[in-house]
């Protein structure tokens, strides 16, 4: 529909409309693929996670089940595994809270499919959990009962690879997935506010071109620093990161990894994971000045139109004539 030599745009614009307005399309659509640009340098990891606890779950009853009690024994509210969209990036927001809400009643079912010599290193971890959750000597000998139960249960060989992949990130790499879930809640709700502001049918072209700055600006403040912030959009556009950016340490990664880089401020996982999280931020908003208009003279225009700002920045006051 868009394409630069038989797009319809492109026929309107040649054919029949020539001073056709450019406010570069659905910018929804750009913020989801920011979102994408986003989770890349982490290899998808949390995504394949979702889609593999929403898979194990989607025809085992039983499991279902299991995983219900589970989170009434631990007085968590238990749900389904959501699904994770892979066409509305955004959604991994959404199923991300859900599954930060859930993981110790996860780890606690999936801990029944550990091998032997595995649940005998991370007992103490499952006791821990237990503790912290008030689980008493009953609930727990019936939670072995469910590991027993899952544990003799026939499984073709993609269920037992997707179980693997599950079990490897709750348990073996649970220190990346808390780091990974911490950023991505701490990141992604400023794109969402942003796509939550547009997705409705009213007509906001007038809050285009400050919502788009402010998504922007937001966005940056998580790894530029503050000073280099306050210009004009034409500058935020052109902005290099190189020797603007906060120092690797302080580059927002979310509550929960704040607190875990406090605790292991040399930890080879942390530091790695700090770099990743660098190197997403810059990819990121190098596509967000690309793909968002910021210095549009149509939109500095149009947000002139909001009645509820006559006094906008933007607008010019018209004096009277004498």
């Amino acid at each position: 529909m868009r394409g630069s030599k038989s797009g319809l745009e492109t026929r309107i614009r040649d054919k029949h409309c020539q001073n056709l307005l450019d406010i570069d399309g659905d910018s929804c659509h750009h913020i989801h693929n920011a979102a994408k640009r986003f989770a890349a340098p982490f290899c998808h990891n949390l995504e394949q996670l979702f889609t593999d606890l929403h898979t194990d779950h989607l025809w085992a009853s039983d499991q279902v089940n299991y995983l219900m009690e589970v989170c009434e024994f631990m007085c968590i509210p238990g749900t389904n595994p959501q699904r994770f969209t892979a066409h509305r990036w955004l959604s991994a927001y959404d199923v991300g809270i859900s599954t930060r809400r859930m993981l110790p009643a996860y780890k606690v079912l999936y801990f029944g499919f550990l091998n032997r010599a595995d649940q005998n290193l991370y007992m103490d971890i499952l006791e821990e959990i237990y503790k912290d959750h008030g689980v008493g000597e009953r609930a727990k000998a019936r939670i072995q009962f469910f590991h027993q139960d899952l544990r003799k249960k026939g499984m073709t060989q993609v269920g037992k690879d997707r179980k693997e992949r599950v079990v490897k990130k709750l348990w073996f790499e649970s220190l990346n997935t808390n780091l990974y879930l911490s950023v991505y809640l701490g990141v992604l709700p400023i794109l969402k506010e942003y796509v939550m502001v547009f997705q409705g049918s009213q007509t906001l072209v007038h809050k285009l071109h400050d919502k788009q700055l402010e998504v922007v600006t937001s966005f940056m403040a998580c790894f530029v620093k503050a000073e280099h912030l306050h210009t004009t959009p034409k500058k935020l556009v052109e902005m290099e990161f190189s020797d603007k950016m906060l120092p690797l340490r302080e580059l927002y990664v979310g509550p929960l990894a704040e607190k875990l880089k406090a605790e292991h401020p040399q930890h080879p996982i942390v530091l790695q994971f700090l770099n990743t999280v660098k190197t997403a931020y810059i990819s990121t908003a190098a596509y967000m000045q690309k793909k968002l208009p910021l210095n549009s003279r149509t939109l500095q225009a149009l947000s002139a139109l909001d009645p509820l700002c006559p006094f906008h920045t933007n607008a010019t006051p018209v004096q009277a004539p004498c």
